[in-house]
């Protein structure tokens, strides 16, 4: 709806459409990144919690993609004046006390690869 504030706008588009149903949260994966193995997403899930705001991958102790985002953080989200500052995904996330946020380990580094070149694709595949 507003594609000058960038990616956040997506993000709470998509939000206000989980936010309609009864689904505990979401999957964020933004669209340069390539999607990981089927496990990434099943350990994420049964990680999740309700009392966590946000799961996230980590390869070799880097944080990646996707992200699972509990209904009340998306909420959050929501809620956040599209032209601030602060309303972006790594600054909400950076800002939840870390008792909020969990980290899964994973064994797929595609969670911490960006497609952004014909090179970067060519190393894709």
């Amino acid at each position: 709806d507003a594609p000058e504030y960038g990616p956040f706008s997506s993000i709470t588009t998509v939000a206000n459409i989980i936010l309609e149903g009864k689904q505990p949260g979401g999957f964020v994966l933004p669209i340069d990144v390539p999607a990981p193995d089927k496990d990434v997403w099943e350990k994420l899930a049964n990680a999740f919690i309700p009392s966590i705001a946000v799961c996230v991958p980590t390869f070799k102790g880097k944080r990646g993609h996707p992200v699972l985002l509990s209904r009340s953080f998306l909420e959050h989200l929501v809620r956040l004046p599209m032209d601030s500052r602060e309303s972006r995904l790594d600054v909400q996330i950076q800002n939840l006390p870390q008792s909020k946020k969990m980290e899964i380990i994973v064994s797929d580094e595609r969670v911490l690869q960006n497609v952004n070149t014909p090179a970067d694709m060519k190393a894709l595949q």
